[in-house]
């Protein structure tokens, strides 16, 4: 979700896209239910939404700053630098919108 619900550009780059990340977890849901697998979300993983949103998010932190020193000699510092920031400010966005991840959440 971290990837595929997020703006990449524009005057909203660096938000998450809620509505994105209800229609995901919903149809995740749903087709744990077709297939008798994984139960719903239980009521510790839903209040867990946002640490989890968090924890991805910084795993893909350290992935860039990794690969960054990893692979210095095809170096691009532009395209680096532009994940790396556009990650930062998604963990603030992160932090600051608690409440409205709680709200989609809990209307799953």
């Amino acid at each position: 979700m971290i990837y595929s619900c997020c703006f990449w550009e524009d005057k909203e780059e660096d938000k998450m896209r809620l509505d994105k990340c209800e229609i995901f977890l919903n149809a995740y849901e749903q087709k744990m239910h077709e297939l008798k697998g994984l139960s719903r979300f239980t009521v510790e993983e839903k209040a867990s939404m946002k640490n989890m949103l968090a924890f991805a998010n910084v795993y893909l932190i350290n992935w860039c700053v990794d690969a960054y020193y990893n692979d210095m000699d095809e170096l691009n510092d532009y395209e680096y630098l532009a994940y790396l920031k556009h990650q930062i400010k998604l963990m603030d966005w992160i932090e600051d919108n608690e409440e409205a991840i709680k709200e989609m959440v809990d209307r799953l």
